[in-house]
């Protein structure tokens, strides 16, 4: 007779796992068996098989098990000839973890003219070990409020998850997580705006004149007002003055108004920086004075003399 060792292969299904629950080992004890035979008996044999869901229903492995089985001889054909041989019994240890959100909340507003470009953690979810029974509780594991009040700069906050955790409970892999706040500041555009280019509303060309003289403060010296605005650095990389839409209101009387603001219409998030102020003449057009032209006679016919 010969004799031989036969790996021990286990199979194993993640449908076997309860919903959230992941593998982290899976010790086959003995990994091999000695099988001795005539060499007939023996030369197709290739492995014997567990197959865990010869035992185990879908969806019920939510902690550490040991299990037990009866291994399958099977040749290098696929076929099960466990009828020819003495049974073995295998042992297989399954180590189990739970896989469990991590959440937290951002409190707060940053410095002025700071705002918050986004926030991340660097582990949505970790694996944690533990007593079957508290892991069945365990739902997410809250970090707490991340402050960013007066903040000028980026937040950075690490975590021990092992802290949030029941004393039976421990992480595994991924330890310690760190969340983040970017804060950045908020940034300064300039644009330029012809005169021309300003709605006038109420104007009445008819009955008025009309002289606007602007602010000196507001104006590039070729005839132009530089109009700044801040926000966003999303928010105002592609803004245009056009939809904007500047406005200066020219519904007055006769008269000089002075310091009246142009107005626009801003997206949301956008921040006009400063005044831009002009001062407003309106006078009448004078009635004009009709020109009188006489009317041409006949002139009288001569008398003739005798």
């Amino acid at each position: 007779q010969l004799e031989m060792y036969l790996p021990v292969k286990t199979d194993f299904e993640a449908s076997l796992l309860k919903s959230g629950y992941e593998i982290l080992s899976m010790v086959t004890e003995p990994d091999n068996i000695p099988v001795s035979g005539f060499a007939s008996q023996l030369e197709n044999l290739e492995y014997i098989r567990v197959n865990l869901s010869d035992s185990v229903v879908d969806g019920t492995i939510d902690g550490d098990k040991t299990l037990s089985f009866i291994g399958r001889y099977i040749t290098s054909t696929g076929q099960d000839v466990t009828a020819n041989f003495s049974t073995e019994k295998i042992t297989v240890k399954l180590d189990v973890a739970k896989r469990v959100p991590v959440k937290y909340r951002i409190s707060g507003v940053p410095a002025k003219d700071y705002y918050l470009t986004g926030d991340s953690i660097s582990n949505e979810t970790v694996l944690v070990d533990g007593s079957t029974a508290e892991l069945a509780e365990l739902t997410e594991i809250d970090l707490g409020i991340i402050d960013i009040e007066g903040s000028e700069n980026t937040v950075v906050k690490q975590f021990k998850i092992d802290d949030y955790l029941q004393r039976t409970l421990f992480a595994c892999e991924t330890t310690v997580v760190e969340v983040r706040a970017e804060i950045s500041p908020l940034q300064i555009k300039e644009l330029v705006l012809s005169p021309e280019d300003i709605s006038q509303t109420g104007r009445n060309n008819e009955v008025y004149r009309y002289n606007i003289t602007f602010d000196e403060s507001i104006m590039d010296g070729k005839g132009n007002i530089i109009v700044k605005v801040k926000g966003k650095a999303e928010d105002i990389a592609d803004l245009k003055l056009s939809s904007m839409r500047p406005t200066l209101d020219m519904s007055g009387k006769e008269g000089i108004y002075r310091m009246q603001s142009v107005e626009f219409d801003l997206p949301e998030g956008i921040t006009l920086i400063g005044e831009y102020l002009a001062d407003i003449e309106i006078s009448l057009i004078p009635a004009s004075t009709p020109i009188f032209v006489p009317t041409p006679t006949a002139a009288s016919e001569p008398t003739p003399t005798q």
